[in-house]
């Protein structure tokens, strides 16, 4: 994170739902004390699963979503690495869930060396959510006032 170009224009977003908060703790006095210290202070963001977003708050169906037209689009672009075997793993275990009474829901079934999802939200998070301090090019999507 100190090294450009994510010294100067990244700005980390933290998936700070459930046991999220602990992270977004560890990220955010890391920030202010530690080895983060003098970078773009770190944002977190709830998934909700209701019908509107608001502030850093974002609907679980806009991640998906937003996965899902990307891979569809052939517009993601996956660069070599480690994880790149999990992250197709939890891509194609992923489900989309509808309840009896007509909730969506979206899971990755929990099996031993496959992964539990967090690659996919960590994806979807960073094609939602404006992930540089530069203003953008083009707004697909316009944020609720």
């Amino acid at each position: 994170m100190r090294r450009p170009p994510l010294s100067t224009d990244a700005l980390p977003v933290i998936d700070r739902t459930g046991v999220g908060v602990a992270v977004m703790d560890m990220f955010t006095e890391a920030w202010r004390d530690g080895p983060m210290a003098g970078i773009t202070r770190p944002v977190g963001v709830t998934i909700t699963g209701g019908d509107h977003g608001t502030d850093y708050n974002v609907l679980e169906s806009d991640l998906m979503g937003a996965v899902q037209a990307t891979l569809q689009g052939g517009r993601l672009r996956i660069a070599p690495g480690p994880l790149v075997p999990v992250l197709q793993k939890e891509l194609l275990a992923f489900r989309q869930k509808i309840s009896a009474a007509g909730r969506t829901t979206y899971d990755a079934p929990r099996r031993e060396g496959e992964g539990h999802g967090d690659l996919v939200m960590a994806l979807a998070l960073a094609l939602v959510w404006p992930n540089t301090m530069r203003k953008p090019d083009r707004i697909d999507r316009e944020h609720p006032a």
